[in-house]
C-alpha cells in the first residue's frame, strides 16, 4: 500500500538513497560519468538536513510496502516568493512507472495551495502558479511533467553545482 505523508528527519538517509540513485539513472548520458561516480552521499545528506524545518518548506515521502520509494520538496518559489516551487521530485528508478511519481506531484501541488487531489478538500486554495526546473535534456522526466499539466514557460538557466553545469527550463502550472 502506498503512503503519502510528511517527511521526518528519520527519513532523510532513505531519500537521499533515493536521491542519488535517481540521478545515476536519470543523468547517466546528461552528465559525465565521473560527475555521478563521485557523488557524496554524506554531503548530499549534508545539505537536505540542513534545509529542514525552514520555514514554508515542505518535504513529503511516498512509503510503498514499508520503504520510502520516493520524495518531493516544495515551497515558496525562489526566484519570486509569492509563488510555488516543487524543488525535486524523486521516485526510485526500480519502482518508477507506477503512480508513485504522480502521487508525490499531487501531494506537493496540494500543498502549495494549487489543485486539489481528488478527495483531499483541506488543501487547495483557488488557483496557484506553482513552478519547478528540469534538465533540459531530460525526455522522459520532461515528458512526466508535461502529462501532469505543467507547461515550459521559455525561461532558462543553468544549474551550477559542484562543479557541474547543466542546461535547465523552467516549468509553470497555473493550479
Amino acid at each position: 500500500m502506498l503512503i503519502i505523508r510528511d517527511a521526518t528527519g528519520t527519513d532523510l538517509p532513505a531519500t537521499v538513497d533515493v536521491h542519488v540513485r535517481t540521478w545515476k539513472d536519470a543523468y547517466r548520458g546528461l552528465v559525465p560519468d565521473a560527475y555521478l561516480d563521485a557523488i557524496d552521499a554524506g554531503a548530499w545528506l549534508e545539505r537536505q538536513r540542513a534545509g529542514m524545518g525552514t520555514p514554508g518548506r515542505h518535504r513529503i515521502v511516498a512509503v510503498l510496502d514499508g520503504v520510502i520509494a520516493g520524495f518531493a520538496g516544495c515551497g515558496p518559489d525562489r526566484d519570486d516568493p509569492d509563488l510555488s516551487e516543487v524543488y525535486a521530485i524523486y521516485v526510485d528508478p526500480g519502482r518508477q512507472g507506477h503512480g508513485i511519481g504522480r502521487a508525490l506531484m499531487d501531494a506537493a501541488v496540494g500543498r502549495l495551495g494549487g489543485r486539489v487531489p481528488p478527495g483531499d478538500s483541506e488543501t487547495g486554495s483557488g488557483r496557484r502558479t506553482v513552478r519547478l526546473w528540469c534538465a533540459e535534456g531530460n525526455a522522459a522526466t520532461r515528458r512526466f511533467y508535461e502529462r501532469y499539466g505543467f507547461v515550459a514557460d521559455g525561461a532558462t538557466r543553468v544549474y551550477d553545482r559542484d562543479g557541474l553545469s547543466l542546461a535547465t527550463l523552467r516549468y509553470t502550472l497555473t493550479a
